[in-house]
């Protein structure tokens, strides 16, 4: 916080966007993606064939069109409010059946069954939380605590994880565990006389559409489409994960804001690349909503990002667009199986989760520039919080070399401030707090309002007062951004990221850029490191060499001699607060441990700048692997 000062408040910088106003979602999620209001039968459902594949198991074949996924997920829907008997809630009635707002979570790896368990529960007016697919049977224990979830669906691979979290973590019966965990395998296939078959005794999820069949969605309009949805929880990089609570309204909106930026390019024949976790806000609306209420059809890859399995789908699918992370970007330019298929039918890469840096576009298009194959590579910013899209890169500027890194400019209906800081200023009525605004190209937080906005996070009113600001609605997203005099934004950090060595800022993020230009650096994490003795934090850069061989000696020359070069290599490119310091200013590592969705944990990283771990070899060379 600033000192304090007597000038008057300075009136508040807001941008609002460039790209014309949506009309905002005033109904459930299933009524717009489906299109069964009759006045509004202009666009997604109606607008394409409903034999037309909806989605598409890349490894079998297999395809559910979007008639079929209509279908199915009315049937299931039907089973869903009508033929799921659960233990009462306490003070309940000895059992009870699934009511409207009632919450389901589903845990599970992508597969064709996620989007008819996930709209069929929509169908039914239930809310439905998101576990991640590599969840332990402990965190899945508080996510379900959390959400104050009734049923869960699991896919059979992820049953034994199920179980031990009801009986080992939660110490609940094992007849209460059966009655709440579902199977949910093949779901695509119900309706085509598929035998429902129980494994190892569960419930399978497949039985349910053999009762009958909803007549309608349950209605959100108005006022309900505030109603929440979706409960997916943040990464948890403090503390546990957070619920955060997506509405009708906000979901709804946001691919109404992909349908008005995209509808000027999309092609008849569009096919689009599944490859994210569907758990994730970025997989959840990207993949599963966008997609399907843009009419192309989705892709799945089931085992997630593999590089050749990747690159076959494409050829195979004549895939035009796949949403990406940065590390897949990575990996992509030093992988064999991009010479060896057709991968010219990819026209658009669609980054997120991550920054992008110009360095790794640069890579991608000089690799793949000699095969004939130019993929545009375009960003995007967002947030759980602000159920995905902030901003966005608009087609008309995607091959514009002058914004390759930027973020692009805020999406329809939003507005928002970057903050400088919040001072104290004193006025008439004495001393009050004042939102700073960067100038114009200058750095600060961006708060961003909108009908895309969580409603909050489930269960923690302090959590959500503490990331809205308490004047105008505005959500504080904690990251580092700038907007250029276009309009387009570009990503500095995430504030609680920012390295402070001598009252001076420095961006982990800028320093990767920079060191992913590095000719012998194929990944890189940058934290800070404390030193007791003066105060301040030390950049330091976990790195990993192109060439692995440099890490088979800890002891070798060669090995110190990398560190040292890229130190040094670094030192002549950035000003002098903000070189990496320390001993140990380079340690050469196996692999960055990110995410499922590429961003660097850069806890973990910390957690290796202990006296113990540096000195757990003489060199420091640290093995891990990453998490991506």
């Amino acid at each position: 916080m600033a000192r304090p000062s007597t000038s008057s408040q300075p009136p508040p910088r807001i941008y609002g966007s460039t790209i014309p106003p949506i009309h905002v979602n005033d109904g459930s999620v299933y009524t717009l993606l489906f299109q069964t209001n009759l006045l509004q039968k202009t666009e997604s459902f109606y607008a394409y064939p409903t034999d037309r594949p909806a989605f598409i198991d890349a490894a079998t074949g297999d395809s559910l069109s979007r008639g079929e996924l209509k279908e199915l997920t009315l049937k299931l829907g039907y089973g869903l409010r009508n033929h799921v008997v659960l233990p009462s809630l306490p003070g309940g009635t000895k059992h009870r059946v699934l009511s409207r707002g009632d919450v389901v979570m589903i845990f599970s790896p992508n597969s064709l069954s996620w989007p008819v368990m996930l709209f069929g529960a929509v169908a039914a007016g239930l809310k439905i939380t998101l576990a991640s697919s590599t969840s332990t049977a402990l965190e899945l224990s508080h996510q379900w605590t959390d959400s104050r979830a009734r049923m869960l669906v699991v896919a059979p691979s992820h049953l034994p994880t199920a179980i031990e979290m009801f009986t080992s973590v939660l110490k609940v019966s094992e007849s209460e565990a059966r009655s709440r965990i579902w199977v949910m395998d093949r779901l695509w296939s119900y309706g085509r006389a598929i035998e429902s078959e129980s494994i190892d005794g569960y419930n399978s999820v497949g039985r349910l559409f053999g009762f009958g069949r909803l007549e309608s969605e349950e209605k959100f309009d108005g006022a309900e489409a505030d109603e929440t949805v979706y409960i997916c929880y943040s990464s948890g990089t403090t503390g546990k994960p957070k619920g955060v609570e997506s509405s009708h309204r906000a979901a709804g909106s946001v691919f109404r804001m992909a349908w008005e930026i995209f509808k000027s390019i999309r092609g008849e024949h569009d096919v689009s690349l599944a490859l994210l976790p569907f758990y994730h806000i970025f997989g959840l609306i990207a993949h599963l909503h966008h997609s399907f209420y843009l009419g192309m059809p989705t892709v799945i890859l089931t085992g997630g990002f593999e590089p050749t399995a990747f690159c076959q789908a494409i050829e195979k699918y004549k895939v035009t667009m796949a949403m990406v992370v940065p590390p897949i970007l990575q990996v992509l330019t030093q992988h064999p199986a991009t010479a060896k298929y057709d991968l010219r039918s990819l026209r658009t890469f669609i980054s997120g989760a991550a920054p992008l840096s110009r360095a790794l576009v640069h890579n991608v298009q000089q690799k793949f520039k000699p095969l004939g194959w130019n993929p545009i590579i375009v960003n995007g910013y967002g947030a759980t919080e602000t159920t995905l899209t902030v901003t966005v890169v608009p087609p008309s500027r995607w091959d514009d070399p002058s914004k390759i890194g930027a973020v692009g400019v805020l999406a329809p209906n939003l507005e928002s401030r970057i903050v400088k800081e919040i001072a104290v200023m004193r006025d008439a009525r004495g001393w009050t707090e004042v939102v700073v605004d960067a100038e114009e190209g200058e750095e600060g937080e961006m708060w961003v309002r909108g009908p895309t906005r969580m409603k909050g996070y489930l269960h923690n009113a302090k959590a959500t007062q503490e990331s809205f600001h308490a004047e105008g609605g505005w959500y504080k997203t904690g990251d580092i951004l700038r907007r250029d005099r276009d309009g387009f934004f570009w990503v500095v950090d995430r504030k609680k990221e920012m390295i402070k060595y001598k009252g001076l800022q420095v961006a982990p993020a800028e320093l990767e850029a920079l060191l992913l230009e590095h000719p012998q650096v194929q990944d890189v994490g940058v934290v800070g490191v404390m030193d007791e003795y003066s105060g301040n934090e030390l950049p330091r850069a976990y790195v990993v060499p192109s060439d692995a061989t440099i890490l088979e000696d800890t002891r070798s020359a060669r090995l110190h001699e990398f560190e040292k070069d890229v130190k040094e290599w670094l030192a002549q490119r950035v000003s002098r607060h903000k070189q990496l310091r320390g001993a140990k200013g380079v340690v050469a590592m196996s692999a960055i441990p990110k995410s499922p969705t590429g961003k660097i944990l850069r806890r973990e990283l910390r957690s290796l700048t202990t006296v113990d771990a540096v000195a757990a070899s003489s060199s420091g060379h640290v093995p891990l692997k990453a998490k991506l």
